[in-house]
C-alpha cells in the first residue's frame, strides 16, 4: 500500500514482527534480482494480502475492541474461499503432499483431497450473506 492511500495510517498499528513479512523491502524494476530478498517496487505483490487483511479487519472491527484477531480470522477464511471458489483450487490436507505430476502421469495416488465442510452462510432478507 502506498503512503499515499487513505488506509495506509491503518498499517501503523500493525506488530513490527509481521510488517518485513507482509511488506518487505522494495527496489527499482531494474534492480531486481529473481530470488532476493526484495519485492519490485510499485508491483502488487501477493506477500501484501496479510496487511490488506490486517486493514479490513480494522475497518471492520469496533474501534478499540479485542474482537480484531476474530475480524481478521474472518478476513482471511473469506479470502481463501473466494480464491478457491475463484481459481478452482482443490483443497489438500496440509499434511499430505499432492501426487507429483509423474505421479498422476502413472495414475498413483498417495494422497486424497480432505473432506469438503459445508459451512452454511447466513442470509439476511435481502438475500445478501452476512458473514
Amino acid at each position: 500500500m502506498t503512503s499515499s492511500h487513505a488506509s495506509h495510517t491503518l498499517l501503523r498499528s500493525l506488530p513490527e514482527t509481521l510488517a518485513p513479512t507482509f511488506f518487505p523491502p522494495s527496489c527499482k524494476p531494474e534492480r531486481f534480482i529473481e530470488g532476493g530478498e526484495h519485492t519490485v517496487k510499485g508491483r502488487n505483490e501477493p506477500c501484501a494480502i496479510g496487511g490488506v487483511a490486517w486493514v479490513i479487519a480494522k475497518l471492520h472491527s469496533p474501534a478499540g475492541s479485542e474482537e480484531q484477531e476474530a475480524t481478521m480470522n474472518k478476513v482471511v477464511e473469506a479470502a481463501w474461499e473466494n480464491t478457491v471458489e475463484v481459481f478452482g483450487i482443490q483443497e489438500w490436507d496440509v499434511m499430505q503432499v499432492p501426487p507429483s505430476p509423474q505421479d498422476q502421469q502413472d495414475g498413483v495416488s498417495k494422497t486424497e483431497p480432505t473432506e469438503e465442510v459445508n459451512v452454511e452462510k447466513e442470509e439476511s432478507p435481502s438475500g445478501a450473506r452476512t458473514d
